[in-house]
């Protein structure tokens, strides 16, 4: 979750001067939320891309490789977790 919030308020901090989905805290944090979720991710990196072609992709690329390990590293734990009580009783 920290490294939600930073990815919002770096982005806001970044493309709020000429991108309005980054304009304040509340709307990057769900342009964020529906780049992760994969619902937008095309139209907002294509917006990101057009303020600064480098900038906009470096941002939209780590902050999707960052989301996904996040998300195979839950279900990881919980494979493991499952493993683990599966072993115990």
């Amino acid at each position: 979750m920290p490294i939600f919030i930073g990815y919002a308020i770096l982005g806001q901090t970044l493309f709020w001067e000429s991108n309005k989905k980054f304009l304040y805290f509340s709307t990057s944090f769900m342009a964020l939320f529906c780049m992760m979720n994969g619902d937008s991710l095309i139209p907002i990196q294509a917006d990101l891309m057009n303020i600064d072609l480098i900038l906009g992709n470096l941002y939209c690329y780590i902050f999707i490789f960052c989301s996904i390990m996040y998300v195979l590293n839950i279900n990881l734990f919980s494979m493991i977790m499952n493993i683990f009580i599966i072993i115990i009783e």
